[in-house]
């Protein structure tokens, strides 16, 4: 879950923000409702090269390299080995041409051209093997994957994904392995993977060998427990909605029980259903309800047990450490080491892979940290919880680390971290505060931007209960309320209209929504004049309302002229605080606007987190202050 995200080739890839290298986003393609389309790349004309014919995307480049950075002095060469490894394609920089993993164009800032072979390269030697199940009939090939998400969910067990599969054909085409686990989909044509992925091609459907209902056996079990106790399963919630279609189109459904089913089936991906409308019950990926002005209700899906969000559930209340990654972590040297000496002090997992340039760029910096507090006798410890797409990847990025690992073969114990932790992303960091006897608490998913803000360990334990010596007092704790202080969130450095500095006090008492845009971005220069109209309603009526531009603009220059347009303050372009906020709040996409509710003393209560929803459903700022807390 958390790894695989990461290398989706249906995602579109997007510069990272200029005074935060390591933190990515990329365009927001919520749902049918909000979503704006984004622009195609422009394509010249078909050229003749070596193999055939290949596509040329002028001001594009392509995603990840394919041979680690190596440049080829020609076009020609470079073309060559493309087909020979089967990478995605070639991108054109200063210092020569460089095979790319990418096989979506993105923009290019700085003129590069980019190249994909005008077809399929490499056809399949021969047929794959033939494999027989009660669901049908696949055929298995090495080396290769199918297109598309059929079905958003991830299957640990083969035999459910190929149930699954059979049960979706023909919108979907088989089964594709990535890492340790099965995902369905749509292609209908094996392609090469220079990856190592492993496809399953439906070749016959069996409907006698399909179970009624459920892909397995837990999740029918999981799915009449439900029917059987919904007021303690779900929380109906009125006048509410979530966030985020879970699955596309196929998140439309014509009744609750198929959708409640659905959001089952998802395993933890799904937060649960919306109603928009009569007959139309959507499967939502937002865990956190929003207040709705259009009278929409929510069914929230809850643990049984607690009442809790099965992933808030699983993070609070999940056994002992040694429960979570085993019972022993490995060195770079190879010598194993008892979890049982990590008890009485805060772990870091840490999730990470070498062929990840962010996580590249945030290990030395962990490392670092991990040094101070270890000479200082500080009681932390790091799990390095390795994406390395295979053992010689691993070995090679571990050797530069000081601290302890997951041994690589365990790929089961690594996808049920990335599952537990609800990762979906890398570089991910994850605190826990272990006690002497050994249970854990998760106490800050969002470790990575805790650790980047503090960077000499002044703070340490972030949080944490935990007695740093025996007969210590605890470690003192904020002394304000809510989630923070907005200084410590967005600076004092802000840039006004008309040359004036405004300063962080203005923004006392007010709701104050964080927004993150960029002037390359197409639907970010599309919801940008609706947001800056609702702004400029509720100032003229005198409402206690503030917007701060977080920009994710390559440089100064697109910065002055998008903010240009802006009637509001902005973070100082070039700040750090832009993408320390982004991590706070996992941005992952732009365009998002974050609602703060600021008090008397400058603490913020972030209450909304899909903003951008919200302003599109109230265009006239009826609802504000769109639920935000009193102070």
């Amino acid at each position: 879950m958390g790894c695989s995200a990461s290398v989706d080739r249906s995602a579109a890839t997007v510069p990272a923000v200029p005074s935060a290298p390591n933190v990515s986003v990329e365009p927001q393609q919520l749902d049918e409702e909000s979503a704006i389309v984004v622009e195609e790349p422009a394509v010249n004309a078909v050229q003749s090269g070596e193999g055939g014919e290949w596509r040329e995307y002028p001001g594009m480049y392509l995603g990840c390299y394919a041979e680690g950075g190596k440049v080829h002095q020609t076009l020609a060469s470079a073309q060559t080995k493309c087909l020979e490894i089967k990478a995605g394609g070639i991108t054109k920089e200063c210092r020569g041409y460089t095979l790319r993993r990418g096989k979506n164009p993105c923009p290019s800032p700085s003129g590069e051209v980019s190249w994909i072979f005008n077809g399929d390269p490499i056809k399949p030697e021969s047929p794959g093997e033939t494999v027989e199940v009660p669901a049908g009939t696949f055929e298995r090939k090495q080396d290769s994957f199918l297109g598309g998400y059929a079905d958003r969910a991830k299957y640990l067990n083969l035999d459910d994904a190929l149930i699954r599969a059979a049960q979706l054909y023909p919108v979907a085409g088989g089964v594709t392995r990535e890492w340790s686990k099965y995902s369905i989909r749509k292609g209908k044509t094996l392609q090469p993977s220079a990856s190592g992925e492993v496809s399953w091609l439906i070749k016959k459907v069996n409907k006698d060998g399909l179970p009624p209902t459920r892909v397995d056996s837990k999740a029918s079990d999981r799915g009449k427990q439900e029917e059987e106790k919904e007021d303690g399963c779900w929380k109906k919630l009125p006048d509410t909605y979530l966030s985020c279609y879970a699955a596309g189109s196929n998140s439309v459904h014509e009744s609750l029980e198929e959708a409640k089913r659905h959001v089952i089936e998802l395993k933890g991906a799904a937060g649960g259903v919306t109603k928009e409308g009569p007959r139309r019950y959507t499967v939502r990926k937002g865990k956190t309800p929003m207040k709705s002005p259009s009278g929409e209700t929510s069914w929230l899906s809850v643990d049984c047990d607690t009442g809790l969000p099965p992933e808030e559930k699983a993070a609070s209340q999940s056994g002992t450490l040694g429960d979570l990654v085993g019972d022993a972590v490995v060195d770079n040297s190879g010598k194993l080491y008892k979890v049982d000496s990590m008890h009485g002090k805060v772990v870091a997992l840490y999730v990470s892979a070498h062929w990840c340039p962010p996580c590249r760029a945030f290990t030395p910096q962990l490392a670092d940290l991990y040094r101070k507090l270890q000479g200082g006798g500080k009681p932390f410890e790091v799990i390095f919880v390795s994406c390395d797409q295979n053992q010689s990847g691993f070995d090679e990025y571990f050797s530069s680390m000081p601290w302890k690992a997951l041994p690589f073969e365990e790929r089961a114990t690594k996808g049920q971290i990335s599952a537990t932790f609800g990762i979906r992303g890398i570089p991910a960091c994850v605190l826990l505060e272990v006690s002497k006897m050994g249970s854990y608490r998760m106490f800050d998913r969002e470790g990575r931007s805790t650790i980047s803000r503090d960077l000499e360990g002044a703070r340490f334990p972030w949080g944490a209960s935990l007695h740093t010596s025996e007969g210590s007092a605890p470690p003192p704790q904020p002394s304000g309320k809510g989630d923070g202080q907005l200084k410590d969130l967005i600076g004092d450095e802000f840039v006004g209209k008309s040359g004036d500095t405004p300063s962080l006090q203005s923004m006392k008492n007010k709701v104050v929504g964080l927004y993150f845009s960029a002037h390359w971005c197409p639907p970010c220069r599309g919801f940008t004049p609706k947001l800056a109209k609702v702004y400029e309603k509720l100032k003229g009526e005198g409402e206690p309302f503030e917007i701060v531009f977080a920009s994710f603009d390559r440089n100064t220059e697109q910065f002055n002229e998008y903010f240009s347009e802006m009637p509001w303050i902005a973070i100082k372009h070039g700040s750090a605080q832009a993408g320390m906020a982004a991590g706070k709040f996992g941005i992952r996409g732009i365009p998002s606007l974050i609602l703060l509710k600021v008090d008397e003393q400058m603490n913020y209560t972030a209450f909304d987190k899909a903003a951008t929803m919200t302003v599109k459903r109230d265009p006239e700022a009826e609802a504000f202050p769109w639920g935000a807390p009193s102070t």
